[in-house]
């Protein structure tokens, strides 16, 4: 891992952004900082990369976010104020990506366009420790052309529990790959400075 260069930062503050990405999808030298909008993300498929990739820290205190990506470089959010979760979930492309609440309702959702085999998400409507459910390959009911919505349900796919947090998880860093067993929270998914299937970044 670099020394983070504290002159560049990435901040999304609103939009609606979307990614499809063959490398690095969102990739700071130094800092990024979500404050608002809709952040989709499809992409990389090769472990040397990474659909979060930052040398700093990442925040988010607002805002959507849903990427999708490959195992071996995965980043998460460092914290802030809004609660995210990653999780080990993998699917083909083409299929549906979808975070449902505990009364049925999805929070967010959109088609994957490429393979991968984890997911970070974030959302206002997210409580700390809040307890949810990630749908690979469901049917989304009124989503847009990306398969993007904030609303309504989804029906079959299959079910991964997560949990939200704004702080990361006790034994994952920014620096960990991803292993095995998958688990939420920040940095990559596997502890830091630990071993991790891929590398560590």
């Amino acid at each position: 891992m670099g020394q983070a260069d504290n002159s560049c930062l990435i901040q999304i503050n609103g939009g609606y952004v979307v990614v499809d990405s063959v490398g690095d999808a969102i990739d700071s030298n130094g800092n990024v900082e979500v404050t608002g909008g809709v952040l989709l993300v499809s992409g990389p498929t090769s472990d040397g990369d990474g659909a979060f990739d930052y040398d700093g820290s990442a925040t988010i205190s607002g805002g959507t976010v849903l990427m999708v990506g490959s195992t071996g470089m995965a980043q998460s959010f460092t914290g802030g104020t809004q609660a995210f979760a990653m999780a080990s979930a993998s699917a083909e492309a083409g299929q549906s990506v979808c975070v449902v609440d505990g009364s049925g309702n999805v929070v967010t959702s959109f088609t994957a366009t490429k393979r991968f085999g984890m997911v970070l998400t974030s959302s206002p409507a997210f409580a700390e420790g809040g307890e949810y459910t990630l749908v690979i390959g469901g049917e989304v009911a009124n989503a847009n052309a990306d398969s993007y919505t904030d609303s309504d349900a989804v029906s079959g796919g299959s079910e991964t529990a997560i949990t939200a947090s704004c702080t990361a998880s006790a034994g994952v860093g920014g620096a960990g790959g991803m292993d095995a067993g998958g688990a939420n929270g920040a940095g990559g998914i596997g502890g830091a400075g630990g071993p991790a299937a891929g590398g560590g970044k």
